[in-house]
């Protein structure tokens, strides 16, 4: 299948739901623990910069993800924090207002499933 341009509609609406915070982010729990685990001293505000700075980024690159629940369009992809490679997976929601993160983390496999 291979690596997909991530559409940058779809990056643009991230980034505006990703800047409003908690208001139009949401982390799902799992994420959130994982994010904090691995990086105990980092606030939320560190990783949303760091995403909009991935996502803001000239022909980003990822794998569509279908999921059941919620409906949205979901895409996979690589992004830094602290000079590491972390794997992210974001959902949008259909109003296209909101966002759930459902992945912020050191890479558990070395290949996102499109590759």
């Amino acid at each position: 299948m291979g690596l997909k341009p991530i559409p940058t509609a779809w990056c643009r609406a991230v980034c505006a739901a990703l800047r409003q915070g908690s208001r139009s982010a949401r982390y799902t729990e799992s994420g959130r623990q994982r994010w904090e685990l691995e990086f105990p001293a980092a606030f939320r505000s560190d990783l949303d910069e760091s995403l909009v700075r991935a996502l803001s980024a000239p022909n980003l690159v990822g794998c569509p993800v279908q999921m059941d629940d919620p409906p949205g369009e979901t895409w996979e992809f690589y992004f830094q924090f602290q000079s590491e490679k972390l794997y992210g997976k974001i959902l949008l929601k259909r109003d296209r207002k909101q966002v759930v993160v459902f992945s912020a983390h050191r890479p558990g496999k070395s290949k996102l499933r499109c590759e």
